[in-house]
């Protein structure tokens, strides 16, 4: 239920909700039903509901046949591996997805024991084809910092090596990457629309000066912004729920 009327969130951008009430406002006059600027909220309630519902039915749908929820431990461990290996490919993959997704109760439960659990641990730093094997590209400190347990941190305490200049580094790589999405987001649209107004509804562009510093504006504004939910909501949220192996519900 939270998932559905999460998905109803998609409509309501500040990109996504001015293109909604457009068209609401368009087919609200094009029918003959609306003379106000308010008739295109009704658009807006449609197209938000519309995924709401879908996930809602899809979810009812695959009820049926969903297995029941498992604990991390169940999930991870040894005994329950035929069942698991339904829906990874191989241990490996499996064993990745602990390391990335899981707490250190997943990665502890996959082991038959303690020392493969350490063997592992220490070959994060002493074997590249490991490190690749278990975390992928992930930097260890950025693994260390944002997935390790504290007890895996204690375990590993002179791989940290957190520095100002890493930070700065891991800022101007957030920043930049969320630049690079939030063009791609902007600009097609931006052109798209000019597209339109100028070639099909032969109207010319009227303050061209305000229109270029309104896009500026909301590139660096998206950029901002899902750069500080990047560096900050989502670590915040890797450590809260991460260091609690009772937030992980599994299923096989």
């Amino acid at each position: 239920m939270g998932l559905a009327w999460d998905c109803g969130a998609v409509t309501t951008g500040a990109v996504t909700v001015p293109l909604v009430l457009a068209l609401g406002l368009g087919v609200s006059r094009t029918a003959g039903k609306g003379k106000g600027t308010a008739s295109g909220f009704g658009v807006v309630l449609l197209a938000s509901y519309l995924p709401v519902l879908s996930v809602m039915i899809l979810g009812y749908i695959i009820n049926f046949r969903a297995p029941e929820p498992t604990t991390e431990t169940n999930f991870f461990s040894p005994g329950k591996r035929d069942n698991t290996l339904a829906i990874f490919e191989n241990d490996t993959i499996l064993l990745q997805h602990a390391f990335i997704k899981g707490s250190e109760t997943g990665r502890r439960a996959f082991f038959d024991n303690e020392d493969d659990y350490h063997k592992a641990l220490l070959s994060l730093k002493t074997d590249s084809s490991q490190h690749s094997s278990l975390i992928g590209n992930m930097d260890l400190d950025e693994w260390i910092i944002n997935i390790a347990s504290e007890q895996e941190r204690d375990f590993l305490p002179e791989t940290i090596s957190v520095s100002g200049q890493k930070s700065g580094s891991s800022f101007i790589n957030t920043i930049k990457e969320e630049a690079v999405v939030g063009f791609r987001a902007v600009i097609p649209l931006s052109l798209l629309l000019i597209i339109v107004l100028t070639g099909f509804l032969r109207e010319k562009l009227k303050y061209k000066d305000e229109i270029v510093l309104d896009i500026v504006f909301t590139l660096a504004g998206m950029t901002l912004l899902t750069s500080g939910i990047k560096l900050g909501l989502v670590s915040l949220d890797r450590v809260q729920v991460l260091d609690s192996p009772a937030a992980y519900m599994y299923t096989i």
